[in-house]
C-alpha cells in the first residue's frame, strides 16, 4: 500500500477504547500488515487520547463510540 505524500512515511495511528482488550487486538491485527510503517499509540479514554493528541500528529484516529 502506498502512502499519500502529503501523509510521512510512518503512519500514526491512536486507538481508543476503553476495553484494553479491543485496543490491544486491533493493534496486534495493524502491526501485522507488510509494507505499512505504523506507529501505534493506545489510550483507554477520551483524556488519555486528548493527551497523545496533544505531543503527536496523529494520522488515523480508531476509537469507540
Amino acid at each position: 500500500m502506498r502512502l499519500p505524500p502529503y501523509l510521512s512515511s510512518v503512519l500514526q495511528v491512536l486507538l481508543v477504547d476503553d476495553e484494553p482488550f479491543i485496543v490491544e487486538s486491533i493493534g496486534s491485527l495493524l502491526e501485522g500488515h507488510a509494507g505499512i510503517s505504523i506507529e501505534i499509540y493506545q489510550a483507554y479514554s477520551a483524556a488519555g487520547a486528548l493527551r497523545i493528541m496533544a505531543q503527536r500528529r496523529i494520522d488515523i484516529m480508531v476509537c469507540d463510540i
